[in-house]
């Protein structure tokens, strides 16, 4: 990778990282169950005490959340990460 890509990329991962810790921790939790665990919606839910449709409401809206905390990052990157995809 060029040094150029290498520095976007990790300022995106800082951006990231810093937009995550702001969420609400309502959608906090939701997400680092599901998205950077990979725990299936039902299982989180059942863990959080929460319907499978609550959970997927929230991964929806801290997706949202983050998209727009990151949108100006995301138009540098050679490929948005999964969780935006």
């Amino acid at each position: 990778k060029a040094a150029a890509e290498e520095l976007v990329e990790q300022e995106f991962m800082e951006a990231f990282q810093k937009a995550v810790e702001e969420l609400p921790a309502h959608y906090s939790v939701v997400f680092d169950l599901c998205v950077r665990k990979g725990q299936p919606y039902q299982e989180a839910g059942r863990k959080l005490g929460l319907p499978t449709g609550t959970v997927a409401i929230r991964i929806m809206r801290a997706r949202k959340k983050l998209f727009t905390a990151l949108e100006h990052h995301l138009g540098r990157l050679r490929r948005p990460p999964a969780c935006f995809q």
